[in-house]
């Protein structure tokens, strides 16, 4: 055994001659982490993320599709060593699918792939990967050194692809050091120091070595507004629900902020009118009141309130009612409301 051992050629040596593998090697070595899941020098294959959505596959009618302009950098995957490809447009290009099927629909898969026969033969394309016709199809295999870009469904005798058809696949790659842009659903081969960003969940995580660790996370907020604008008289002692907010469905732990306004008239002699908030319902967050005299008009009536939830189902109960035990009826001329969640 010697006391070394010869590396690849660096770069930038003169008289020194350098085969195309090396030179994929160093390129992904150099730019890319090397990430790829299945070996110590493969790296992660994915479009370069940009503005104007790099590579991005869409309806141009017909069976047509446009591919945006854009680049790529995809593992070869016909041995460990093979190194990475660049490729891509540098303007939008069109392709088109094959005519559907008679009766049964497919999935056609769009593809940036490279074929490498080594020499002047080898081409990078950008391709339709035609599916087989089945009641419940699936995709279809795809060639070597190849990268999905997108599913186009291609339903029964039909004569035109639209938006609804195509499922984005696109994954994105970036330079070492850069935060990968990701799904959060998305396996992700990952060595310590990894950073990424699940653009579905706006999380920032990084991987520790053992699993993923929440760096940030953008507070996503929602709002329920609700506007009732008739009529509801409430005699003494009677009471009733304006709104029950059943779509209040957080996903993440959550502030839930609960803002009502009520306005009033009155009939009769004194009464009281009233406006909570319940949660979870039967359980009063908050009340707030008014008394009215005779027949004159009443400032509204506002309640607010506000509380911290966990993830899931929230049950919001707005209430509008006349408190006196005796007296007058109270109109309720009209309602509004919003009930805002800001995840965490």
């Amino acid at each position: 055994m010697a006391t070394f051992v010869t590396t690849i050629n660096p770069t930038w040596l003169d008289g020194v001659a350098f085969d195309a593998k090396e030179l994929r090697q160093l390129d992904g070595a150099g730019s890319l982490p090397l990430a790829g899941g299945s070996g110590p020098i493969v790296v992660r294959s994915g479009v370069t993320p940009g503005t104007g959505d790099p590579l991005k596959v869409s309806a141009a009618g017909g069976l047509n599709l446009t591919v945006a302009a854009g680049f790529a950098s995809v593992q070869g995957t016909q041995s460990a060593d093979q190194g990475v490809y660049r490729l891509g447009l540098s303007a939008a290009a069109g392709v088109n699918t094959n005519a559907a099927h008679a009766s049964l629909p497919r999935n056609d898969l769009v593809v940036a792939y490279v074929s490498d026969v080594g020499s002047a033969s080898s081409y990078g394309r950008i391709e339709v990967i035609q599916g087989t016709a089945a009641s419940s199809p699936v995709d279809p295999s795809v060639p070597a050194n190849a990268l999905r870009l997108a599913r186009v469904r291609v339903n029964a005798g039909t004569s035109s692809i639209v938006a609804g058809n195509i499922t984005d696949l696109r994954v994105f790659a970036v330079p070492a050091g850069g935060v990968v842009p990701a799904l959060s659903t998305d396996t992700l081969a990952a060595f310590a120091g990894l950073m990424r960003y699940d653009t579905d969940t706006r999380a920032l995580r990084a991987y520790t070595g053992a699993a993923w660790e929440m760096l940030a996370r953008a507070p996503g907020v929602t709002n329920y507004p609700y506007d009732f604008a008739a009529d509801v008289t409430r005699a003494p002692g009677a009471s009733g629900t304006y709104i029950d907010f059943a779509t209040v469905n957080p996903t993440r732990p959550c502030l839930v902020i609960v803002k009502a306004r009520v306005w009033t008239r009155w009939l009769g002699s004194t009464a009281f009118a009233a406006l909570q908030i319940e949660n979870p319902v039967g359980t009063v967050r908050r009340i707030a009141q008014n008394e009215g005299v005779s027949t004159s008009g009443a400032a509204p009536i506002d309640v607010l309130a506000i509380w911290g939830a966990p993830a899931g189902n929230i049950p919001v109960r707005i209430t509008a009612g006349n408190g006196a035990s005796s007296g007058g009826n109270v109109i309720f001329s009209r309602f509004t409301s919003d009930v805002w969640t800001i995840e965490f």
